[in-house]
């Protein structure tokens, strides 16, 4: 699978029935759609490599941390200024827009995401609020794709 997207999903519930009777399960464990082959840890890669946020080992000039930084109308994240969207979708994605990965919901009043061992072919970022995309670039020698948002 090359595509991937994983959404961090928060207060799942699951309930099912047995015999008529309906009975709460534990919610389900929530992982993003790795391969059979996944890593999961830098341990399972080989040497030189390290086990990237999607889940494949890659070697260590493959991967990089990105921050995904932003500002609304040009003053800082706060509490105040991101009422009107206290939450985000931020979605990376490939040159080729075959792979994805996402992370929801991140609190706008952060003002800052990071990812640590994002893959380089990750070179857009998505950020979605309220019915809004903004996309932005991954500068290639900071790791920093940057928006200013007008919330």
């Amino acid at each position: 699978m090359r595509g991937l997207f994983a959404i961090l999903l928060v207060g799942c519930t699951w309930s099912s029935s047995r015999d008529g009777d309906v009975v709460d399960d534990p919610p389900p464990t929530i992982r993003p759609p790795f391969e059979h082959d996944a890593c999961r840890s830098d341990s399972a890669c080989a040497p030189g490599e390290l086990c990237a946020r999607t889940g494949t080992c890659l070697p260590v000039s493959e991967i990089r941390a990105v921050h995904v930084i932003w500002t609304v109308r040009g003053a800082a994240a706060d509490v105040a200024a991101c009422s009107p969207a206290p939450d985000f979708e931020i979605d990376f994605r490939s040159s080729d827009s075959a792979s994805r990965l996402g992370y929801a919901p991140v609190p706008c009043e952060q003002g800052k995401f990071t990812v640590d061992k994002l893959p380089t072919k990750f070179t857009t970022v998505r950020l979605s609020h309220k019915g809004t995309t903004d996309t932005a670039g991954i500068d290639a020698a900071t790791g920093n794709a940057v928006f200013d948002l007008a919330l």
